[in-house]
This record gives structure tokens, sequence and C-alpha cells, in this order.
């Protein structure tokens, strides 16, 4: 029976794995995983692969994943004995135990988004310290299209249903969890996730206020046992991320993938916006907004309690209404699975188009490089600017060219399998236009040189042109659905094609920024494939 990965982590030489199987039915596993690497200058009594030059290279399995480090640090310093493969032991897992399509499945997916709501003291509550209560939180379940309101305060749920269903929520969908103190609210919240574990955790901006406050505050309360019951493996980790030249504290729930909608919503949707916040988003995009008060924020907690519950209901509906227009998650999730990666590594080209790569060249029996830390030492021309041409004048044309960067990629041939060298180090440009060099040879050995004046062989397709030729016709047939939707809704009206429509686009757009990521990634140090030459 096939299997669905929702998470896949690793601690020490064991592979932690949480899905589910066709029928519905849940697994978490700890793997014990041997991972394989490859050789070269050295036979072995199994079949030979080839790495991406076409060289020989032998698989061995010197057993665990901690065997497989020391086998690395071993011989990594013996001369003409190379160790090749992936060695991120999540990835090659990933890619042995899952070596089939596997697409978003909802039925069987949850998804909770999660809104809290804190009491002010001096000034805007800072989620590292959470020295404020916790006053609410709001959790929309997926699976059962519900929501979960938690609070420590009496709630008139007829006035609170009212404001929600002017605001187009049933309350139906709403149950209240009261408890009388802050500490009985977080212990029944705690509870009832750890009975019901999400596969997945969104909301707006819960990466850096959401999350790291109600772990902190659960620890300050509760404990750090209560803490370690938010992920089904029991581990919950600190690390700090830089956002706007601030460290930022985050957490890692393992387990449970982390897709804050505002961070989705910068990454897969064009367009400069005023402001980010989630009212001003959800009025753009929704024709609605949050509810308003005439008042402070701590007066509308303190004097209008039942109006606030609501504000707290309804911010998360925004974001539900927000996802069923652009269906962000399952976009996630569709990227997360086309390149074999957990749902929360999509917003890294690096790590999304090594797994891409490593599964591709896999898949045709050829091993990746060894990963190697490299120096970027010096800067990258990002184009071409000519020298403008003063004054007036009277035929202007502007030109618009369709996925500009992968259409480089493919029609220059531009792949690490490919590259030949430098044919000029020091091109100039204006000399290059000016036809001032003699490259009729390059055209006899069937070589394109780039306008950096590196030289790559047109005799076989690189790999790296073969995965962006797949991606850009994906978006072509993506396209081509999308302008025919569009096009039947011009005719009919019919408001079930909006959410079709929504997702195509999106889908599109996704592989338009995945194929585009490729350039970025390729300059980066922190790539297997960095090579400035072809970033270039």
């Amino acid at each position: 029976m096939k299997k669905t990965y929702t998470y896949v982590s690793r601690r020490g030489s064991k592979i932690l794995c949480r899905g589910f199987y066709e029928n519905g039915e849940r697994y978490l596993d700890k793997v014990d995983y041997e991972p394989t690497l490859f050789i070269s200058g050295k036979k072995t009594n199994e079949k030979p692969w080839h790495d991406i030059y076409g060289n020989k290279v032998y698989p061995v399995k010197p057993g665990s994943i901690s065997d497989c480090k020391d086998f690395l640090d071993r011989y990594k310093d013996v001369e003409g004995f190379n160790v090749l493969g992936m060695t991120n032991w999540v990835s090659q897992y990933l890619s042995d135990e899952y070596n089939y399509e596997i697409h978003p499945d909802f039925n069987h997916t949850r998804v909770y988004t999660i809104d809290i709501e804190t009491e002010i003291i001096d000034s805007f509550p800072d989620p590292s310290k959470a020295n404020e209560e916790i006053l609410l939180i709001t959790v929309h379940d997926t699976l059962h299209d519900r929501y979960l309101v938690y609070g420590a305060n009496k709630v008139n749920q007829e006035k609170v249903f009212g404001i929600l269903e002017e605001n187009g929520l049933s309350k139906d969908k709403v149950k209240f969890i009261i408890t009388q103190d802050e500490y009985s609210m977080l212990k029944q919240f705690v509870i009832d996730w750890s009975n019901q574990y999400p596969d997945a955790i969104t909301g707006w901006n819960t990466e850096t206020f959401d999350i790291p406050f109600l772990v902190n505050r659960i620890n300050r309360v509760l404990g750090e046992e209560f803490v370690k019951k938010l992920s089904p493996f029991g581990i919950v980790t600190e690390r700090f991320i830089k956002r706007n030249n601030n460290e930022e504290q985050i957490y890692d729930i393992e387990g449970i993938a982390k897709l804050d909608y505002l961070d989705l919503m910068k990454k897969y949707t064009y367009g400069d916006r005023e402001s980010w916040k989630l009212g001003d988003v959800a009025q753009d995009e929704l024709g609605k907004t949050k509810l308003d008060f005439d008042c402070s924020f701590i007066e509308s907690y303190q004097k209008y309690w039942d109006r606030f519950v609501a504000y707290n209901i309804i911010d998360v509906h925004l974001v539900e209404e927000l996802d069923k227009k652009f269906k962000l998650i399952e976009l996630a999730y569709t990227v997360a699975y086309m390149a074999k990666i957990n749902p929360d590594e999509i917003f890294s080209p690096i790590r999304t188009w090594d797994s891409i790569i490593f599964n591709h060249l896999k898949s045709k029996g050829i091993v990746v490089p060894e990963q190697k830390r490299h120096k970027l030492e010096n800067s990258i021309a990002g184009g071409f600017v000519k020298d403008p041409q003063m004054g007036k004048h009277e035929w202007i044309v502007s030109f618009d060219f369709a996925s500009l960067y992968p259409s480089l990629m493919m029609f220059n041939n531009i792949s690490p399998d490919t590259l030949i060298g430098d044919f000029f180090r020091n091109v100039k440009m204006d000399r290059l236009l000016s036809k001032d060099y003699d490259l009729d040879y390059l055209k006899q050995d069937e070589v394109c040189m780039t306008a950096n004046g590196v030289g790559f062989t047109k005799t076989k397709k690189g790999f790296v042109p073969e995965l962006v030729e797949g991606y850009y016709d994906l978006r072509k047939k993506t396209k081509k659905e999308m302008l025919k939707l569009e096009q039947e809704y011009a005719d009919t009206k019919n408001e079930k094609l909006v959410p079709q429509i929504s997702s195509l686009n999106a889908k599109q757009m996704a592989v338009k920024i995945l194929m585009n990521s490729l350039f970025g990634a390729m300059a980066s140090p922190y790539f297997r494939f960095f090579d400035t030459r072809m970033a270039e």
C-alpha cells in the first residue's frame, strides 16, 4: 500500500518519519537507515553508476548514518579516492522510500491555521520573553473544517455567533473550550493538540510571533514537558534567523511543517503592496478586513470581550479565505512532493533544487558530486547596461522575453556537465556586440559561448536544461489550462471556476519562480553545483 509522508527528519542515526497510507491510516516511524555512497578509483562487485561527467563510480554501504559519516571522514583526504553521493540523509531516505509520484491529499492531511491574542502590558509583546498572558487561541482544523476557540473568560456565545454570521462564518463550525484560567486553558490546548497532531501549521506571521510566543508561554506556565508534547516526536528546537537586520527566535516542532501564510504570500504572489498587514491584504484580495474597534487594543479585550473573541476567530477565517483564493498550502505541498522535500523547505531554492537535481540524476543512474563548502571570491555581473544615447528618439521598441532566465539556460545549454571553460576571460561586451571576436571555430566544435566568455558543449543536452525544459513545458501547459478556464468564466460567470483559476495561476507562478531561482542557487556558495560562471 502506497504511503504519503508529511514530514521527515533525522536525529542521530534515526530517520523520523510521519505520514499516512492511502486509506488514511497514520504512521509514525523511527527508522534505522543505511544510506548508499559512491566511490571512484576503486572497483567493487556492485554494478557501476556514473558521475555527471560520465566516469564510472561504484556504490558502497558503510552501514548506519553514523558509519557513513565516519567513512566520509576517513577518506576525505585520501588522494584519488573520492566519495560521492547525497549526504543529506533525509533526502536520500525520501528518494529511496518514496520513489513514486506523490500528490497532495487533503482528505487526510491536517492543517491547523492558528492565531493567538495576548494582553498588552507596556508595549507590543516580545515573543522571546512571553511575559504577557495569552488571552485567546483559535485553531482552524482543515480535516473537520471547524474552529476551536480556547479562552479563560466567559463568553456570550450567541453574541459572538451573531458577529461571526455577519462576517460570513457559520456558528456550526465554531466550538468553544472555556476554562477557569490561563494555566487550564494552555493545558487543555496542549492535550487536544497532542491527541490530534497537525501535519502543518499556518497563520499570519506565525513563524516569528504566534509559535515562539506560544512555545515560550507554555514553557513559563506549564513547563518544558508540555512544550515537548507539541511535537509528535517530543522534540522542539530553538534557533535564530536574521530578518530585516534583526535576529529573531523561532522554534522547529519536529514532525510538523510550518507554512507561515505571510511568507507564502510574499514568495508566491507577485506585486508590490503598501502594507503586508493581514487586514490590508484581506481588503485588497477579498474585499473583507479584520473586525474593528473604536478604542485601544487594551480596551477592546477589557471592555468588549465578546467582540474581541469574534475578532480572533475572524483573523483565522481571513487566512482561510485567502487560501481558498490562492491555494498556497496546496502549492507548497505540490512543490515539496515534486522535489521530495518537506513542505516548509520550499522557501529555500538551494534545498529545493539540490533535491530535484539529485532525484533527476538518480533516475538516470548518475551520482551527484560530494557537497563542498565554497567561497564567493568575486562579485557576479547581473547584466549588461549599454550606455544611453542622449536626446529625443522618434522610434522606441520595448521587448519582453518570455521566461528569460530559463530560456537562456536551455538555449546556451548551461549545466555543470556541459561546461568547458573560459574562452575569453575578460570579454568586452561592446566588442562582442560589434562582432570583433572571431568565434567561427566555436560553431565548428559545437560549442556555445555565453556573454561572459564561458563555453558550453552542445554535443549533449545538460541535465540542467533538461530539467528546466520539463518545467517550462509544465508551465506552458498550466497557463493554457488557466486561460481556457478564464475564458469560460468570462462567458458563464460561474463562480466555481474562480478557485480553479487561482490554483492554476499559483501553480504556474510557482514553476516560474522555481525556474528563475536556479540562477540564484548556482550563485550561492552553499549550493552543491555552485559556479559563478554559470550563474553569471
